[in-house]
C-alpha cells in the first residue's frame, strides 16, 4: 500500500467551518465581490448573444461558443452595449484563419478560449506562444488538462493566463467513459493548487495562470468546495443549462415551446424541461 496514491472527489470531503464566526446570515452578513468567480461553459445550450445580458446582470463572466463567431460577436457588439472579459470561443481552425492577419482584427485586451478537448498537446503551446509575441495583450484561457504537472509545464512557457482542468468531469460528458482518461476533480484542483503555491515561490505573481476549474459541478456546494481547494473560477455548464434563463430549447411533454410560452407555462406549475447536450 506504500505506494498508492490516493485521490479524492467532492462527494469525499467538507469544508470544516472555523472556530467562531461574526456571520450570523448567509443572505445578510456575506458581502459579495463585484464580479463573482463563475464563467459560463461555452455550450449553445447555456448561452448566447441572445442572453449575454442575464449573466453579466448577475456579475457572471461568459465564454461564448465556438458557434459564435468572432465576426458575429463584434457585429453584435456594434450594434448592442460592449461587453468587457468575454471570451470568444476558437478552434484551430479559427486560429489559422486569424493567424493570416495577424490578429490585427481583434480588439485590445480581447479574452479567448483556445477550446479543444484535449490541452495536454504541444500544438497548444506553439499557437499561444505565437499569438503573445504578435499581441502580448491578447489574454488566453486554454484546457482542459488532467494532469497537474501539465499546470506547471503551460506556466513555464509564460504564454497564457487561464487554465480549464478537468477531463471527464462534467455531467454530459462521456470522455472517462469512453477512453479512461481522467482525474478526480476535487484532488486535481488541490493538486494542481499546490503546484500553483510552488511556482508563486519560484517564479513570483509575473503571469502565472489563473485555475478554472471546467465539469463535474452537480450542485453550488461542488462550487464553493472548488474555490475552497484553490480554484479560482468555477466554469459551470449543466447548472446554468438548466435554468429558465439558458439558450436551451423548452420542451412540455416533448413539444418544443417558445421561452414565452414556456414561461407561462412553468409559472402555472408544469413540467418545462430543457434541452440537455451530452
Amino acid at each position: 500500500m506504500e505506494n498508492v496514491k490516493f485521490k479524492f472527489d467532492f462527494d469525499d470531503i467538507l469544508v470544516v467551518p472555523k472556530i467562531k464566526t461574526h456571520i450570523t446570515s448567509r443572505y445578510k452578513d456575506i458581502q459579495l465581490s463585484k464580479g463573482l468567480p463563475l464563467i459560463t461553459a461555452p455550450m449553445d445550450t447555456v448561452v448566447g448573444l441572445d442572453n449575454i445580458n442575464v449573466f453579466y446582470d448577475n456579475r457572471i463572466s461568459v465564454a461564448l461558443p465556438r458557434t459564435i463567431s468572432y465576426e458575429k460577436y463584434i457585429e453584435y457588439c456594434n450594434a448592442h452595449c460592449q461587453y468587457k472579459n468575454l471570451f470568444i470561443s476558437l478552434g484551430f481552425d479559427d486560429l489559422d484563419r486569424h493567424y493570416k492577419n495577424n490578429f490585427k482584427s481583434f480588439d485590445k485586451d480581447q479574452h479567448i478560449l483556445i477550446d479543444v478537448a484535449n490541452g495536454h498537446m504541444q500544438k497548444i503551446v506553439d499557437y499561444c506562444r505565437e499569438i503573445k509575441r504578435l499581441r502580448p495583450d491578447i489574454v488566453i484561457m486554454v484546457g482542459n488538462i488532467a494532469n497537474p504537472k501539465t499546470y506547471t509545464w503551460y506556466a513555464k512557457n509564460n504564454c497564457v493566463d487561464y487554465i480549464r482542468i478537468g477531463i471527464g468531469n462534467g455531467n454530459g460528458c462521456l470522455t472517462t467513459k469512453q477512453s479512461g482518461i481522467g482525474h478526480p476533480m476535487a484532488s486535481l484542483i488541490n493538486e494542481i493548487y499546490l503546484e500553483k503555491q510552488k511556482l508563486l515561490k519560484t517564479e513570483g505573481k509575473h503571469n502565472i495562470p489563473k485555475i478554472v476549474a471546467d465539469g463535474g459541478m452537480k450542485d453550488y456546494s461542488d462550487i464553493i468546495k472548488s474555490l475552497a481547494l484553490g480554484a479560482d473560477y468555477v466554469m459551470i455548464g449543466s447548472i446554468f443549462n438548466k435554468a429558465f434563463e439558458s439558450s436551451a430549447p423548452n420542451y412540455l411533454y416533448g413539444i418544443k415551446l417558445s421561452k414565452k410560452m414556456a414561461k407561462r407555462f412553468f409559472d402555472k406549475g408544469y413540467p418545462v424541461k430543457k434541452y440537455f447536450r451530452e
